[in-house]
């Protein structure tokens, strides 16, 4: 491979892994800002969603539903923040992420705070000439009310139970 292929395909893989952070950057975005429309755009046709406590959702209309009906109207608050995240290229088409994330919430009608953090590990594959999320699943490494201890109460909220291991 001469110097300007090689070249090509390094710039390639740049744009890759800025177009799919651009994309994971919107799913943050459309839960912060509560963008019901957006939610459709982010995922393929066939996502898989396997997120905590909530079990696995297969499907973009299942996933809409479920962004719409229950995680957007649980909140009256959310801000994330997502980073360091890992993005590798497996094939023309397709390619993964493993992200860690910070939430802070506010549960709807209750004035109780949250901080969350954990990762995303993510496959994602391109469709309709995009990059959309084809599989999501979400860990966390806790999940505490802003008032308690974190460290000492790290998934002892009624509230918010982790996922069985």
């Amino acid at each position: 491979m001469d110097r300007m292929s090689r070249l090509e395909t390094e710039v390639e893989g740049l744009r890759v892994r800025e177009d799919i952070r651009a994309l994971k950057a919107r799913y943050w975005r459309m839960l912060d800002q509560f963008m019901e429309d957006a939610v459709e755009g982010l995922f393929s046709a066939h996502a898989v969603l396997d997120f905590m406590d909530y079990g696995s959702i297969e499907g973009r209309p299942a996933i809409v539903d479920f962004f719409t009906s229950d995680v957007l109207e649980a909140y009256d608050m959310m801000i994330h923040h997502g980073s360091n995240s890992e993005i590798e290229r497996t094939s023309s088409h397709s390619a993964t992420g493993i992200w860690q994330y910070e939430a802070w919430t506010l549960a709807k009608g209750t004035g109780i705070g949250y901080w969350h953090a954990g990762w995303y590990e993510d496959r994602y594959i391109i469709e309709d000439d995009v990059w959309k999320i084809e599989y999501s699943k979400g860990q966390h490494h806790f999940n505490s009310r802003v008032t308690d201890q974190w460290a000492k109460h790290r998934f002892e909220n009624d509230e918010w139970p982790p996922r069985a291991r």
